[in-house]
Formats: structure tokens, C-alpha cells, sequence
């Protein structure tokens, strides 16, 4: 039997601000300043970033990674400015929602291991492995665990497109994705061309039902839960989600699931949904209608409206 946690759910939230300061996750500086102060910090390389952060943002095919983790400090700063309030959103509820305390977690796309370490702190005995197809991104991690003196925590490079055969000999408890599959191709992204509903009813196909399929090998089988927050910025899109997490065996628990509001670096509000869901024999594939997602969505929209009727 595995011993009780007497830390209530407020000790574990009244963790996160703390770790994030600890690892140097601030708050946002206004754009400009942000740059002017990294090219100062940084050097040649800031100015490198900027231009393949931009390029991206245009909707250029730009792997920024590699540039952002030239060095763990870089990779901190960069991340502070474009994650800080979504990382501390996102792990408070985590903290609040109180999983058991897992055997071995997996955390996919762990990139510069910020998270990853946040769970190896939280769950000292538990075995915490971070993976990335970033070679970049893992030593940095790599730095940053070790800098954490958190001798439970490891890394490995390791792509989300070639997961067969991975960890031939270990299941996990808890496997996290946290805006992870958006970079897969075929995710659908949050554009008016981008035919999401048409994706909706074919995905059986698609890379990233594979590559679920490839994760539900590696959850314990009766236990696991896999938690994924990613870029579904609409009902369509987070309904196509959840009939992918369904057709590789696994049930959505909508009790826990949950939509996540922060404020980003521009000053938008900025809404993810946090999708759990667990194995299951029969998991079931709901219409789109019945699908949580559009009520969920429908009422943060409404709000929305009234708070500019009011303006």
C-alpha cells in the first residue's frame, strides 16, 4: 500500500510560484524591452530567436527550438516571456486535481524540462522521464535537473513520430503532453481554411492518432492517465482532439477535464482546454454534439459577449 500524502491541496498549489521563481520564470516585460534586454543578455543569437519566432508567427515552417535552447539561460528567458502565466495555470490546477502519486510519470515533448523537474520535485519518489526530438532542448534539461540536484529525473531524446519500440520494458502511471501535438502535422490548427471538420470523422489515419496509439502502449494498463493541455482553441478542434484520444482506447473524464484561461505576453486572455482521460476497454466515441467541448467553449464565448455588451 502505498503511504498517504497529508499535504493538502493548497500545500502542493503554494508550490508552483515558488519553482518557477527558483528556476527563473518570471513575469512578462513589454515586447520591445523584452528583446532589447535578451540581446543584451544573449548576444548575436537573441536576434536569431526573433527572427524565427517572428517567421513562425507568420505561419512560416521555422523549428525555433534549436535556437531557443542554444543555452539553458537563453531557453529560461524565452520561455519566462511567451509561458510564465500558462505554465503557472496549468500547474496549479494540476496540483489542485492531486493525482496519485505515480511509480513512473512521462512527460512527451518535455523541451527545456521546466515541467518535467516540476514533477520530479513533486513526486520525489517516483521514476520522471522527459523526452523531446529536440537534442538542444534535453541537454538543457539535462543542466536544469541537475542544477535541481533531482536524482529521480531523466532525459532522453527521443521523437514523438518514432515512439515504436521505445521503452520496450516500462509502463507509466501518469503520462503528460502539454501543448505538445499542435506541432504534429496534422493537428489541426486554429485557422478558418483549415478544414477541421473534415478532419473530425477521419483522423484514424492521422499522425497524431499514431502516435496516442503509441503512448496508450506505454500506460499502465487499469490505472494510467494520460493529461494533454493542447492549442484547441475552439470546440471543433478540441472535439477532433477527443475522438483521436478515443479511437486509441482511451476514455475523456469530463469531471476532471477542464478549460484554463491566463493572460498571454500580448495581454489577451488566451483559453486551453485540459483533457484527461484513462484507459479504457470500451472507450466511447460520442457524437459531435454530445462532446463537452462545445458546451464548454459555447459558455467561455457567451461570457465573452457580455463582458462587450457591458464595455
Amino acid at each position: 500500500m502505498r503511504r498517504a500524502d497529508k499535504r493538502s491541496k493548497k500545500d502542493y498549489e503554494s508550490s508552483v510560484e515558488p519553482y518557477l521563481r527558483s528556476v527563473g520564470i518570471g513575469g512578462y516585460l513589454e515586447r520591445d524591452a523584452f528583446w532589447k534586454r535578451l540581446q543584451e543578455k544573449h548576444g548575436p543569437i537573441a536576434e536569431q530567436v526573433a527572427h524565427a519566432i517572428s517567421a513562425r508567427e507568420e505561419g512560416e515552417d521555422v523549428d525555433v527550438y534549436p535556437l531557443k535552447n542554444t543555452t539553458l539561460a537563453l531557453s529560461i528567458d524565452v520561455t519566462a516571456q511567451y509561458y510564465n502565466q500558462m505554465y503557472k495555470e496549468f500547474l496549479s490546477w494540476f496540483c489542485r486535481e492531486k493525482f496519485p502519486e505515480p511509480t513512473c510519470l512521462l512527460d512527451v515533448g518535455c523541451d527545456n524540462g521546466i515541467l518535467t523537474c516540476f514533477y520530479g520535485t513533486l513526486y520525489p519518489s517516483a521514476e520522471v522521464v522527459g523526452i523531446d526530438k529536440c537534442e538542444q532542448g534535453i541537454v538543457c534539461a539535462r543542466e536544469l535537473g541537475h542544477r535541481l540536484k533531482l536524482a529521480n529525473v531523466r532525459f532522453e531524446v527521443c521523437d514523438l513520430q518514432s515512439l515504436e519500440g521505445a521503452f520496450p520494458e516500462r509502463s507509466f502511471d501518469l503520462i503528460m503532453s502539454t501543448a505538445v501535438f499542435h506541432e504534429v502535422p496534422e493537428f489541426p490548427e486554429d485557422e478558418p481554411d483549415s478544414g477541421c471538420a473534415s478532419i473530425t470523422m477521419g483522423h484514424e489515419d492521422s499522425d497524431c492518432a499514431r502516435i496516442v496509439a503509441e503512448l496508450l502502449r506505454l500506460l499502465r494498463y487499469g490505472t494510467g492517465t494520460m493529461v494533454s493541455m493542447e492549442r484547441c482553441t475552439d470546440g471543433e478542434t478540441l472535439a477532433w482532439w477527443i475522438r483521436v484520444l478515443n479511437q486509441a482506447g482511451l476514455s475523456v473524464d469530463a469531471d476532471r477535464s477542464t478549460l484554463l484561461g491566463y493572460d498571454n505576453m500580448y495581454d489577451k486572455r488566451e483559453t486551453l482546454p485540459v483533457v484527461v482521460a484513462v484507459r479504457s476497454r470500451h472507450p466511447t466515441i460520442r457524437s459531435v454534439e454530445d462532446i463537452p467541448a462545445f458546451r464548454m467553449y459555447q459558455d467561455v464565448e457567451a461570457n465573452a459577449k457580455i463582458g462587450d455588451r457591458a464595455e
